[in-house]
């Protein structure tokens, strides 16, 4: 299974991460999903950004 990561925004749950290239980000397990989560998490609380939680965000598996 593959999985990808949904950010809550204003229009809803959005999935908001992208690639190098811009193609949406796609995770090979929820673990790896997690990680990547976590890894954002802290450069926001690195970088003084405040406001962001886990809550802002979901796994979910990819159907298409």
């Amino acid at each position: 299974m593959k999985y990808h990561v949904l950010m809550e925004t204003v229009c809803g749950w959005m999935n908001c991460w992208r690639d190098s290239i811009g193609k949406p980000c796609i995770f090979a397990s929820i673990e790896e999903a997690e990680a990547e989560i976590a890894d954002c998490l802290e450069l926001c609380a690195r970088a003084g950004m405040t406001g962001y939680s886990r809550e802002d965000y979901r796994i979910e598996e990819v159907t298409r």
